[in-house]
């Protein structure tokens, strides 16, 4: 179940790179209990940043394409080259 719920980029960092982001909590398999495997599912006994969240919901709303959450599209630098950020990826699913 861990990798599929990483496939949603909850208990990761996002693409983002902001400052002091959180990876959220996500228990390891071998820190579950008897109770996890029915708590999990429904958004217990783990915790997930709002970025997180958007990036599952866009994921779902993509038709399983993983979309990395973003700040900004891209940005002009000092020789007004624009740069825009990666494209989207797949997930397993």
């Amino acid at each position: 179940m861990l990798p599929y719920i990483n496939s949603f980029g909850i208990g990761e960092k996002s693409d983002i790179d902001f400052p002091g982001e959180s990876v959220g909590l996500v228990p390891r398999p071998s820190q579950w209990s008897g109770t996890t495997i029915a708590t999990v599912p429904i958004g217990q006994g783990l915790a997930v940043t709002a970025v997180q969240m958007l990036a599952a919901y866009n994921t779902i709303a993509e038709g399983g394409t993983y979309i990395p959450p973003k700040l900004v599209d891209g940005y002009i630098d000092a020789e007004v080259t624009n740069t825009s950020f990666p494209r989207p990826r797949r997930t397993g699913w």
